[in-house]
C-alpha cells in the first residue's frame, strides 16, 4: 500500500483507489493514471438511456469521440484549454468542465466549439451516495 502514485504506477499491475475504506476503483494504471475520470451530472444527457436511479455519469477522457459541432447526436462544447504537449483538451458545458484526451493533429483554441460523442459502453452510472450501478 502506498499513498505515492508515482511508485504506485510505476511498480503495480493493478491499482485499487480507497476512498472511506471502500475499494471504488480498481484497474491497471494506465486507466487510473490522471488526467481523472470525468464526473458529469444527470442533466447534460437523455435521462431515458440511463438507469432511473442514476445521479451522476462517468467517463474516461480518453472514451470521448471528438467530431465536428452541430454533428447529429453529439454534445457541442466549448473548448477553454488546450495542451497539444500533455493531450489534454478541457472543455465545458453549463458550467461543467470535460477533459477529454486526444491525439489529434488538430489545434483548438479557447471558445471554439467542438462536438463530442460519450459511447454508452464507456459510461459508468453512480447513485447519490457515490455507489457504482452495476451495468
Amino acid at each position: 500500500m502506498t499513498h505515492d502514485q508515482v511508485e504506485a504506477t510505476t511498480l503495480a499491475d493493478r491499482i485499487g483507489i480507497l476512498e472511506q475504506c471502500r475499494i471504488v476503483q480498481m484497474g491497471a494504471p494506465q486507466r487510473l493514471g490522471s488526467p481523472p475520470i470525468n464526473l458529469l451530472p444527470r442533466a447534460l444527457f437523455d435521462s431515458s438511456a440511463m438507469p432511473a436511479d442514476a445521479s451522476t455519469v462517468a467517463i474516461r477522457p480518453e472514451d470521448i469521440v471528438l467530431h465536428a459541432p452541430d454533428t447529429r447526436d453529439v454534445l457541442n462544447l466549448r473548448v477553454l484549454e488546450y495542451s497539444p504537449l500533455r493531450h489534454l483538451l478541457i472543455m465545458e458545458r453549463d458550467g461543467t468542465a470535460i477533459v477529454a484526451t486526444t491525439m489529434t493533429e488538430r489545434n483548438f483554441t479557447p471558445g471554439q466549439t467542438v462536438g463530442v460523442s460519450l459511447p454508452p459502453r464507456s459510461l459508468l452510472y453512480f447513485r447519490s451516495d457515490g455507489r457504482r450501478i452495476p451495468a
